[in-house]
């Protein structure tokens, strides 16, 4: 009984208070002219304040179903009312009442004497505070709506019931399949290859800007969203999977809602008294060519159903249809999926890359303005296009790339990247000219990493010239990341050596490979070094001479490719065919395929049958700009082709594996081309003569 009087004491109190407070407020609006908007902000929350409590406090007066343990999510020093109480009390001694402000004044003219007043107010200098305080009022009274609304734990348990049985019926394999289902771009990997380039120490000029510091708060309204912006090679992406890295490891048991915020009914709670904080990335990626849009919503969705363990009902029931989830549907589960936590945070690489990207634009200002994803969080990086400029310049706080500190991480990724590798790449470079160089580097580079690294490339090959040739080549180094590649071109081709044929043959591959298969994998590094160097396609050759051999590519190549580190080193790379009989044929005696089911089966990132197909037809007479013949070795491809082909999942729909065709080279003929046709409808194991085939090699590409 005594709870519920001092709790109605409080109250009373409250409303006291606000009255003062909104008629300070009315007198600002009336007399200060520039701070007309805030305190027109301020006059018309603080009576919606004033709305919430009368209510309440008829509740505790007159409701008798109105249940103690939501009093109890109210009372106490740490409880809203109090929190309210507290803030608005800090407030009212920040706003001087009317009659203290205007005492004295004896300004003849309105003019001056609203001038007079706004000086006394000193409001610039109170406003951010008193905006903090604003908040800190608002979230108090959305704890007592939502007390006032119904018994809040009876909710959550009934809500928590209704979804345990629903993911009852979802066993693993199904829940399994849908995530799959749901996935169209897995990013993962551009991520681990953006984190593992990142230098230690760089970057964290971004943790000192203001609005970084605010957005990281999962309690501030503002800002929600955040727009990385930055030239081309300025690192963007690099920064981006950081500053994901950092939030992951900020967000670590952040403590809950201050003063006691309630959760809503269905949300997912953290140990102890921590909050509850999703964290999700996406890249996009020029070579896809496609508009990121949907994948990038996919996956977003994807992530939070296997980070909650929950998967929306929607989503079950268009899984088990058959039919794919439309923007809206997919929206619609976002947004329940948002509300089991207090808030998520979203981090999206290169808008610039999607093609087109109007849709990703709208689908961001979506997220970015609409009240049903105010738990929503976004970080976006991109470069400075207009069409991006106007659509995130509105909702968000812009972090620009172009400062001083990025010339300083640029100045310490040179020298430490050239420190590291003093004893191997740069061995006949001394200390002095390393700190010389990481500063010429890094003042020339404007911004770019990219740029800083095509610098340290050169510098790598000409090393052996000798410092004053070196020197020369810091002071004449181009301007802008075209002419930096056309120079290491020029390097690599005034000499015709060995370096000189690898870096073309290795470019025509991947060039090649691309270009016939735009949606599927890079080539892999062991395919890339069969088909440069004959002698490694014996079945016999070790680990060790791949390595070496991988290493002397990546030395020619340099900074022109990237390679990614995931399995393919390990894969043996076989040739996978086969595709729908109704969707594939034999044309000119070569099984043949369009590139969207065939490309489906190269799930060993090898070389697809696309690949093969194209290159035989080109045999045949089609004329293309090729690299030389070249053969992979076929080690164990009887053993894989049973494996893939017969025991594959055979159903009508279009790309399951009907039976395999195996192109092959016919060693004993120059002139010929031979297709041997493999049936693997069964699990019959091989016989002898095709044992012998499949191990004789494939051919790749045309000869002449």
């Amino acid at each position: 009984m005594a709870e519920v009087l001092g709790l109605s004491a409080s109250i009373i109190a409250i409303v006291d208070l606000s009255a003062k407070l909104a008629s300070h407020c009315k007198f600002y609006v009336e007399n200060v002219k520039d701070a007309r908007a805030d305190f027109r902000k301020l006059l018309i929350e603080i009576t919606s304040v004033v709305n919430a409590v009368d209510i309440l406090k008829f509740l505790i007066e007159h409701d008798p179903d109105f249940e103690s343990d939501q009093l109890l999510s109210l009372s106490g020093q740490s409880g809203s009312i109090a929190g309210c109480l507290d803030a608005l009390t800090q407030l009212e001694a920040m706003l001087p009442p009317s009659e203290d402000i205007d005492s004295g004044n004896s300004c003849p003219s309105t003019k001056s004497r609203m001038k007079n007043i706004a000086t006394r107010l000193a409001w610039p200098l109170k406003k951010t505070r008193a905006m903090g305080l604003l908040d800190d009022i608002m979230k108090h009274k959305a704890t007592m709506q939502l007390a006032m609304i119904g018994d809040i734990s009876k909710d959550v348990k009934e809500i928590e019931t209704t979804v345990g049985n629903i993911q009852k019926k979802l066993t693993n394999d199904e829940r399994y399949r849908l995530l799959d289902w749901l996935t169209i771009v897995n990013p993962s990997s551009l991520h681990y290859e953006a984190t593992a380039l990142y230098e230690e120490g760089t970057g964290d000029w971004v943790s000192r800007d203001l609005a970084w510091q605010k957005w990281v708060d999962p309690e501030a309204v503002k800002p929600k969203c955040l727009w990385l912006k930055g030239i081309p090679g300025a690192g963007k992406t690099v920064l981006a999977s950081h500053l994901f890295h950092s939030l992951e490891l900020m967000h670590q048991d952040w403590p809950a809602l201050r003063y006691g915020i309630a959760t809503t009914s269905n949300r997912k709670r953290q140990h102890g008294n921590s909050l509850s904080i999703a964290h999700i990335y996406y890249y996009c990626h020029h070579t896809r060519n496609h508009d990121e849009s949907l994948p990038f919503l996919r996956w977003i969705v994807n992530e939070m159903c296997r980070q909650s363990e929950v998967v929306p009902q929607q989503l079950i029931d268009i899984h088990r249809s058959g039919r794919q989830p439309s923007i809206q549907q997919l929206l619609n589960s976002l947004v329940f999926m948002i509300n089991m936590w207090d808030s998520v945070y979203i981090m999206i690489d290169a808008l610039d890359e999607s093609k087109p990207r109007t849709e990703l634009l709208k689908l961001l200002h979506k997220l970015g303005t609409e009240h049903r994803f105010q738990n929503l969080k976004i970080l976006a990086t991109s470069r400075i296009y207009p069409d991006i400029k106007d659509n995130m310049e509105p909702i968000a706080t812009s972090i620009d790339m172009s400062n001083p500190f990025v010339e300083d991480d640029i100045r310490k990724f040179t020298f430490n990247d050239l420190e590291r590798r003093r004893t191997t790449d740069f061995k006949y470079l001394n200390q002095a000219f390393m700190n010389e160089a990481a500063g010429i580097i890094s003042v020339k580079a404007e911004g770019m990493f990219r740029w800083a690294v095509c610098q340290i490339d050169t510098l790598r090959r000409i090393q052996s010239k000798g410092e004053s040739f070196l020197r020369q080549a810091l002071l004449t180094m181009p301007k802008g990341l075209d002419a930096a590649y056309d120079r290491i071109f020029q390097l690599i081709t005034e000499e015709i050596d060995e370096d000189d044929l690898i870096v073309r043959d290795a470019l025509s591959w991947i060039r090649h490979h691309k270009t016939l298969l735009s949606d599927s994998d890079d080539i892999p590094v062991r395919v890339l070094i069969q088909a440069i160097h004959p002698e490694t396609r014996d079945p016999q050759t070790s680990d060790v001479q791949f390595l070496l051999e991988e290493q002397n590519l990546r030395n020619a190549l340099g900074c022109l490719v990237a390679v990614s580190q995931n399995d393919r080193r390990a894969t043996k790379y076989l040739l996978e065919a086969g595709a729908d009989v109704n969707a594939s044929g034999v044309q000119d005696g070569h099984l043949y395929g369009p590139r969207e089911h065939l490309s489906r089966f190269n799930s060993l990132q090898g070389i697809s049958p696309l690949y093969i197909h194209e290159r035989l037809r080109n045999r045949c007479g089609n004329p293309w700009d090729a690299p030389p013949n070249k053969f992979v070795r076929s080690k164990d491809i009887g053993r894989y082709l049973r494996e893939r082909g017969a025991r594959a999942e055979r159903t009508s729909q279009p790309g399951s594996v009907q039976g395999c065709g195996i192109y092959h080279w016919d060693n004993r003929s120059d002139d010929e081309v031979s297709v041997d046709e493999v049936d693997f409808s069964s699990d019959t194991d091989l016989d002898s003569d095709s044992e012998e085939m499949l191990g004789q090699g494939i051919l790749l590409a045309d000869p002449e």
